[in-house]
């Protein structure tokens, strides 16, 4: 397969190519010019990571070593340098760091960012001139490490004006005295604003959720709470009105290697606006903390460790008062969604109810579309099976129901909700639809709403609407006094 590399211009939409190969490659970096640099490319059968620099007419590779899984990805050349290029690596111990190599050999140079505890989010590239001027940490709150003097100026400057959030710069222009700003709080939705370096001062962009100005928003704390082999797992609480124990949902991430971090979140804040306890764990498997942390959740689905950290966080809640046993409800979307009648099916003491946004329902659904992705070969079927199993081997059809709640939905013995988006290119509804066909053959309560127009993310407004106007209902049949 031939890829190339092209040059776009966007008035007149006229293009060139830069550059063509039939090596497998992932990464470019280019010049402010747009002239190619250095390429990475992954050999997949070989289990082979290249790196190659651009000569004056011709490309020569400089690295090349084995790896079973690609770990690594180039961003840029550093800012203020025009011979490192930047490059990330995941260690088996710490969190994803940034390493520089040398733009004429290759070979690593030191360590331009690391984190013991946390993987980084984002790297950040100046688009004037392709290079890597910092990079971007979700610990409980966004911040920003700067590699770049000018910018750290800016956001010294920006914190000490706003000492009571965490401000965030988004994009600023070639000469760098304008920027837009974003800035997060603890109880409030983000806001937006323009910065004017030379004149210091802010001008308004607009609110996220303006509608909640005015109103007082419970704070989601950070914690941790113990699981049953004492290792402690970090969560976010976010408590409702009114004394406690409080009817409880335990929210799930989807991902599943994704995870939730602190500030506002606007389905925590919608539950316990209706009263509920909201608890988000960020149970062991999900992204964020490290290979380690990551990895510990790969095999562990339904049965295993990443469920288990869900239910020991829902007792944790109960034992601390907070929570009262006799009203809780597992809801999650996606692999959360996953969870939910995982847990429905596989702790089905725990629950009074569960709610599932495009779940996945069985696994095998999921093995059997790797065969679309190219096969057992491609880096989408090994990190599938990677997740699944723990090894390099997709599961067999017996394995996936083990784990799947579709083939256990006799031992459902609560009320579920199913939402699925008709439109939904990521989770096909036929989880949605097999699920509900299971529960039906088994007795069982289930809802199942197929919603037209909504994609996995639920994009527009509408379906956004859809869903919590259902989910609020159901909690509120389920979870209300009685």
């Amino acid at each position: 397969t031939e890829r190339r590399l092209m040059a776009v211009d966007a008035s007149t939409r006229l293009y060139r190519t830069i550059d063509r190969t039939s090596e497998p490659v992932f990464d470019y970096v280019v010049d402010a010019s747009g002239r190619p640099l250095a390429r990475a490319s992954y050999h997949v059968v070989e289990e082979r990571f290249e790196l190659a620099l651009k000569g004056e007419e011709f490309w020569s590779t400089v690295a090349s070593r084995e790896e079973a899984q690609l770990t690594q990805r180039m961003w840029g050349l550093l800012t203020g340098t025009d011979d490192e290029l930047v490059i990330s690596e995941r260690p088996s111990v710490g969190g994803r760091r940034l390493v520089a190599v040398s733009a004429d050999t290759g070979e690593r140079q030191r360590v331009i960012y690391e984190n013991a505890d946390y993987d980084f989010n984002t790297v950040i590239r100046d688009n004037y001139t392709n290079t890597v001027v910092g990079v971007d940490v979700d610990e409980d709150m966004p911040g920003t490490v700067w590699f770049d003097d000018t910018l750290a100026h800016t956001q010294a400057s920006l914190d000490a004006a706003m000492p009571n959030s965490f401000v965030s710069l988004l994009s600023w222009s070639q000469d760098r005295t304008q920027f837009t700003v974003a800035e997060f709080t603890a109880d409030l939705a983000p806001r937006y604003y323009l910065y004017d370096a030379a004149a210091g001062s802010l001008a308004s962009l607009g609110e996220s959720y303006p509608e909640l100005t005015n109103y007082l928003l419970p704070i989601r704390q950070s914690v941790r709470f113990s699981s049953r082999d004492g290792t402690r797992i970090p969560a976010y609480l976010t408590l409702p009105e009114g004394e406690g124990p409080h009817p409880m949902v335990v929210l799930p991430h989807g991902g599943p290697a994704s995870r939730d971090t602190g500030g506002f979140d606007d389905w925590a804040q919608f539950l316990a606006s209706r009263g509920y306890l909201v608890l988000q764990p960020n149970f062991r498997g999900s992204g964020g903390y490290g290979h380690q942390w990551e990895s510990a959740g790969w095999g562990e689905w339904g049965t295993g460790l990443m469920q288990h950290d869900i239910t020991d966080g829902v007792n944790a809640m109960v034992r601390a008062g907070y929570a009262d046993p006799e009203r809780v409800c597992i809801v999650g979307a996606s692999y959360g969604g996953y969870a939910a009648l995982a847990g429905a099916a596989f702790t089905p003491d725990l629950y009074q109810c569960a709610a599932a946004i495009a779940p996945l329902s069985d696994l095998w659904f999921i093995v059997r579309d790797a065969d679309g992705f190219g096969g057992v070969g491609t880096p989408y079927s090994r990190r599938l099976a990677e997740q699944l199993t723990g090894t390099q081997t997709l599961p067999s059809r017996e394995q996936a129901a083990t784990i799947s709640p579709r083939d256990h939905a006799d031992s459902i013995r609560i009320p579920v909700l199913l939402i699925h988006g008709r439109d939904d290119s990521v989770v096909d509804e036929e989880h949605s639809i097999a699920m509900e066909d299971a529960l039906e053959d088994a007795g069982g309560t289930v809802t199942f709403n197929r919603v037209r127009d909504m994609d996995h993310w639920m994009t527009s407004t509408q379906s956004r609407q859809i869903v919590l106007s259902e989910l609020e209902a159901f909690l509120a049949e389920h979870l209300g006094e009685e």
